[in-house]
């Protein structure tokens, strides 16, 4: 952040895992859940990523509150007020030939155009595969 002072951050394929690693097998037990439940595992989950997205976005924005900030997880955190303190703005990440289809970019404008949210659109094609532009 010091040395580069980039204009924006953007994170790429983070979200909410369930797991039962060892710490997370520590956190079960000091919630008093059951790691072989696979609602507490997504409770777990979303309490991780909401710790990541809180001390993430403190970093960057303590040393320059004016960076540009997203977290890309997944469209269906989309309306959940709880993270929207954490992005700066809403990117629409929408690759046609790559899994998106095309209807997908105008559909989430229609949506997120009608939030109290900056968006942009990121738009790119492959020609086969992923990553092959």
């Amino acid at each position: 952040m010091e040395r580069f002072q980039p204009v924006g951050i953007f994170y790429d394929i983070v979200g909410e895992y369930p797991c039962v690693c060892s710490y997370c097998r520590d956190s079960f037990k000091e919630m008093s859940l059951d790691e072989n439940n696979p609602d507490h595992r997504k409770q777990l989950a979303k309490k991780v990523y909401l710790n990541y997205l809180q001390k993430t976005s403190e970093l960057i924005w303590s040393l320059n509150p004016e960076t540009r900030l997203y977290h890309n997880c997944c469209t269906e955190k989309m309306g959940e007020k709880q993270y929207y303190p954490f992005y700066s703005h809403y990117d629409i990440e929408s690759l046609p030939t790559g899994g998106w289809g095309y209807d997908y970019f105008t559909s989430m404008v229609r949506y997120i155009r009608k939030q109290d949210f900056q968006y942009l659109g990121m738009t790119g094609k492959f020609h086969k595969s992923w990553g092959e532009f």
